[in-house]
């Protein structure tokens, strides 16, 4: 039965530490297509990107075409910030101004630090707040604030989402994808990392480069919702499309750097850029939105506690948002990224990053580690391993997140286990005398599981989700 035990360890990988991962920083389920790894057994099909988004119709934006855009996500994870009302503005991204109201609708209320501003614009706004309960994912477009303590305003208000699900819907109105995950962090791309451990997400000329369906159904695939209302007639219509006949290039493909692609071979001049590749390469982005012109771009984030943009420049020295005009090395990597990427044709629900979904083990990169508290900072190791605290003692639970049944394995045969919950009310406490204890609890949830033995004490974060 142990030598069973120690067989089950080897395969299936949990992640290193005492760090596990925050669900502000890296959130949604290990099995989420924001973190599901490329399968080995993905298929890859042309996309058809090129280096230099085009318009002959439109020669001055086609000279000045961002290479990369960035499209800007508001991500407010501040739980107990005072609540702001967000009020109904029908403007959207016509001409008008998204400051003020155009009824007296209250389209939600949310918490948002009374500092936190987001002047008019005409960009597409997508922002997420964490609720009061502090595991809720709330999401509307496009989010305007223009007086700091004041309401906000907003057009939708899109369904919530707990933390720990899949994360895959939400306020991207090209795709009806999530404004949270798969956007670049703040703390992501610095220097001295690999590239984010996630996948990403994108936004094209979808009038160039995406398949042109004959209804909006035909014009987006799984995960996506939904197209742009405009998208027929209109995806594919540009006289320079590339993918007039290519089924697989819609709205919500998923497409990555094909794994037999040596990415050391693809001339990157810069960090960052060696570090998308990386990323792309194992984790893929999924095309979430039109950028209404010749473009190629990422979804990053700015936030009360900070900005993609700020950090980037004060890393690297150049801005994060650049165009083909300008030729520097930046650009050209984003040029080397768009050119190298496929599409991953066998994506879909059952085959997520083009295998068996269930199949965490042959993906070329590691699953997400186990949650911790949210806000506890942590970010695990990409190493893969058994989990040890402060005093060596080794102790495993798995499955963790649990539908309620799980499983602990420990080092000796006598130790006294406790759980309880967040407030610290004890809910169950046993001896046992065995190195395997299969426990269940009813309730979601988050727990802590207090193992004690002669060798020390350990704690546990234990997450029920059903």
């Amino acid at each position: 039965m142990k030598k069973l035990h120690l067989t089950l360890l080897i395969l299936f990988p949990i992640c290193l530490s005492a760090q596990t991962r925050d669900p502000y920083l890296w959130p949604f389920s290990s099995t989420s297509i924001w973190n599901m790894p490329i399968h080995i057994n993905a298929i890859y099909a042309p996309a058809n990107l090129t280096g230099t988004p085009t318009d002959p119709l439109d020669s001055l934006n086609t000279l000045w075409a961002p290479m990369p855009a960035m499209d800007y996500e508001h991500i407010i994870l501040a739980p107990t910030a005072p609540l702001c009302q967000v009020k109904h503005c029908s403007v959207g991204w016509t001409s008008g101004d998204r400051c003020i109201p155009t009824d007296s609708i209250i389209i939600d209320t949310v918490p948002v630090p009374a500092g936190y501003i987001v002047p008019d614009n005409n960009t597409n706004g997508c922002a997420t707040f964490i609720a009061p309960d502090g595991v809720t994912v709330m999401q509307n477009q496009p989010f305007t604030r223009c007086v700091a303590g004041s309401y906000a305003t907003t057009l939708l208000k899109f369904p919530e989402v707990g933390i720990y699900s899949n994360g895959e819907s939400g306020n991207h109105g090209g795709s009806g994808l999530s404004g949270f995950g798969g956007s670049i962090r703040v703390g992501e791309l610095r220097p001295g990392q690999q590239g984010p451990r996630h996948a990403l997400k994108i936004i094209i000329y979808a009038k160039q480069y995406l398949y042109p369906g004959i209804s909006i159904a035909d014009n987006y695939r799984w995960p996506a919702t939904k197209a742009d209302s405009y998208s027929v007639g209109y995806y594919g219509s540009a006289t320079v499309a590339t993918n007039t006949t290519n089924t697989e290039m819609k709205m919500g493909s998923l497409l990555a750097i094909p794994a037999n692609v040596d990415i050391n071979t693809l001339g990157m001049e810069t960090v960052p850029g060696m570090q998308l590749a990386w990323t792309l390469q194992k984790y893929g982005a999924y095309i979430v939105d039109d950028t209404w012109g010749p473009a190629f771009g990422f979804c990053g984030e700015k936030s009360n506690s900070g900005d993609l943009d700020t950090q980037f420049l004060a890393d690297y020295g150049f801005n994060l948002i650049d165009r083909v005009i300008y030729n520097t090395p930046w650009m050209r990597d984003n040029q080397r990224l768009c050119v190298a990427l496929r599409v991953v044709s066998n994506n879909s629900a059952l085959t997520i990053g083009g295998g068996p979904t269930n199949d965490t083990i042959n993906r070329l990169a590691p699953m997400a580690c186990p949650f911790d508290f949210p806000g506890s900072g942590n970010m695990c190791s990409p190493v893969s391993g058994i989990i040890k605290n402060e005093t060596n003692l080794i102790v495993q639970i798995f499955p963790n997140p649990s539908n309620g049944e799980f499983n602990i394995m420990l080092p000796t045969d006598n130790a006294t286990i406790v759980v309880t919950d967040v407030l610290g009310q004890q809910i169950r406490k046993i001896q046992t005398t065995q190195n395997k204890t299969n426990l269940q609890l009813d309730y979601n949830g988050i727990y802590f599981v207090y193992v004690t033995t002669k060798q020390g004490t350990t704690t546990r974060k234990l997450i029920i989700s059903r």
